[in-house]
């Protein structure tokens, strides 16, 4: 199952991607405010069963994609296996499918892109509700998406293939499964249900800069766009306004 978190208009729901329709869980199940809640709630078979049973609400290009978890509270980053070092970033930076990374005129920046997991510690035994693809550039520049795949929507396979592409150069990953490798230290770090840790691989040959094209594409998890644009002089800040 593909979950997601979307606007429309000035509208943020969530819900669930079916045969490239979107069914708007938000609206379907209103008791749950997000999808964080729906999955801390352990919702998810109440997610199939209602994405079954309704008609589709939006086509998918009818919505604009936010990052699978915009209100996570933590994000652990693993650069190049280094597990015993993971950095904290803080989520609020977390952009969208399609939505802009912003640089000053004339930087650039080394890719890193890889898988997130985002887990569950609500039950006795700690799980992982989903996985979504991750380009990062720096902790205040970086896009998730463009969708959270849940477990048994995955192959059998122990890899994940992933292409990355900036403009016109490009490069081949063949990624673990990091289910438990992300429990693992989920467990040593405290994590709370939606929250999330993203293995990441730099890729020193491949940069980007204002009006680069960043696109990782893995079949089972989809494919994560993201344009980098230059950053208008009143963002002081170096990040992703909204």
């Amino acid at each position: 199952m593909q979950l997601l978190s979307f606007r429309t208009g000035d509208e943020v729901s969530f819900g669930a991607l079916i045969e490239g329709r979107v069914v708007d869980l938000g609206r379907h199940l209103p008791e749950y405010d997000s999808l964080r809640a729906l999955l801390e709630a352990n919702g998810i078979v109440r997610a199939l069963d209602t994405a079954a049973e309704v008609s589709p609400d939006y086509r998918l290009d009818k919505v604009d994609l936010l990052a699978p978890l915009p209100d996570a509270a933590r994000l652990l980053c693993v650069f190049d296996d280094a597990r015993d070092e993971p950095v904290s970033v803080d989520p609020k930076f977390i952009r969208g499918h399609g939505r802009p990374l912003r640089l000053p005129e004339g930087d650039t920046k080394p890719v890193a892109a890889g898988v997130a997991v985002a887990v569950s510690t609500t039950h006795e035994d700690m799980a992982v509700l989903g996985f979504c693809l991750l380009t990062y550039l720096s902790p205040a520049l970086l896009a998730a998406g463009p969708w959270l795949t849940t477990p048994e929507a995955l192959p059998g396979d122990q890899t994940f293939s992933l292409r990355v592409q900036v403009d016109d150069q490009s490069a081949e990953l063949e990624l673990p499964v990091p289910g438990e490798s992300a429990l693992a230290l989920a467990g040593e770090r405290s994590l709370e249900s939606g929250d999330m840790i993203a293995f990441l691989h730099y890729l020193p040959d491949l940069k980007a800069g204002a009006g680069s094209r960043i696109e990782l594409d893995c079949p089972p998890l989809g494919t994560l766009l993201s344009p980098v644009e230059e950053q208008p002089p009143e963002d002081a800040t170096g990040g992703n306004p909204s």
